[in-house]
């Protein structure tokens, strides 16, 4: 007999790449303002997935935006927290018209990796492939 692991009802959720990736794009269709758990949980209809893990990943998307932008992390989110988390993306410069990864469809969406996310760092500074050598990247990692 083989009386094992009882499958536990909360088994914790763990948000892959490309959970992730589904969560970005559900928030870019949406729309900061409007992506409430949820409408982003209908949206990525993944089995298994709940509200509250949904909520979970929500909420620090949203810190990280703040911590872009520069806004105190108890600070309700702007309106225009957008513009001030991704200013590359608002004023046109010929720079931001060279495509970078992926590209299909959504043009300019904000994309960080959950691993951007984590760090805090803004999606475009993925681009290079040389890694962090150089770009004053400081030795002592916070946490």
């Amino acid at each position: 007999g083989g009386g094992g692991g009882r499958v536990m009802k909360k088994a914790r959720l763990v948000w892959t790449p490309e959970l992730h990736m589904r969560f970005m794009n559900a928030v870019n269709h949406l729309g900061i303002k409007n992506a409430v758990p949820k409408t982003i949980l209908q949206l990525m209809n993944v089995e298994g997935m709940t509200r509250e893990n949904v909520a979970s990943h929500l909420q620090k998307y949203r810190l990280y935006l703040k911590r872009l932008a520069g806004v105190p992390p108890n600070a309700p989110l702007p309106p225009d927290i957008m513009q001030r988390a991704q200013p590359y993306h608002y004023p046109g410069t010929p720079m931001g018209a060279s495509g970078g990864m992926g590209g299909r469809g959504a043009s300019g969406a904000f994309m960080p990796t959950m691993e951007q996310m984590h760090a805090g760092i803004p999606p475009d500074i993925g681009h290079f492939p040389l890694g962090r050598s150089g770009a004053g990247a400081g030795g002592s990692g916070g946490g």
